[in-house]
């Protein structure tokens, strides 16, 4: 594949939605944009997955089939992160990439005594997925920022092409959603006890 030079003049505050949509329309400077907003978190993406794999190679290739699949008319819509970071775990895992090992001594350090009922993690992973699921997509995509990778509202704002403010006014309503969706979802439940877990 020839290797493509981009010359960024200045960073763009537009949300990821309309750089995908723009390189859908065969714009690459806006490609580059997602590409230098979303390379560090790739990165460190791989070197969560594997410290044997090789970084630049896993990013790269990862891009490069985005792109790929955005030209083609598929690829991600609306966010840009979720979906680099299955193609780096899909990459990844077809590198032959492994956990890492684990020492025998140190197996202790992982065992649980007073672990809980797997059915109870099940059931309440269904519960919140049911409740995200209920969601608008741009509260799931905010949830999926802040909570999950950790990120700032001020640092969520360019990507959703929003104030970090508004950004920050937004995160509260889902959170309260989410919140409220998970009551509902564990409410349907069969019987529940005070707690809102289903009881067996």
């Amino acid at each position: 594949m020839p290797e493509i030079t981009l010359e960024l003049d200045e960073p763009t505050t537009l949300p990821d939605e309309l750089l995908i949509d723009r390189t859908r329309d065969g714009d690459m400077d806006a490609y580059a944009q997602l590409w230098v907003r979303h390379e560090a978190s790739a990165r460190g993406a791989v070197r969560g997955i594997s410290n044997t794999l090789d970084p630049d190679d896993i990013v790269s290739e990862a891009f490069a089939g985005i792109l790929s699949a955005i030209r083609s008319g598929g690829g991600p819509r609306g966010t840009f992160r979720p979906y680099m970071y299955a193609a780096i775990r899909n990459i990844a895992a077809t590198s032959g990439s492994r956990p890492r090992d684990v020492q025998l001594d140190d197996i202790n350090d992982f065992a649980h005594p007073t672990a809980a009922d797997p059915s109870e993690a099940i059931a309440d992973t269904t519960l919140l997925a049911d409740a995200l699921q209920t969601l608008p997509p741009r509260w799931r995509t905010l949830l999926w920022y802040i909570e999950v990778e950790g990120m700032k509202p001020r640092d969520v704002a360019p990507l959703l092409g929003m104030s970090p403010n508004a950004v920050a006014a937004l995160l509260y309503r889902a959170r309260l959603g989410l919140r409220r969706a998970w009551l509902t979802s564990a409410a349907k439940e069969p019987t529940a006890n005070a707690s809102g877990r289903a009881t067996h």
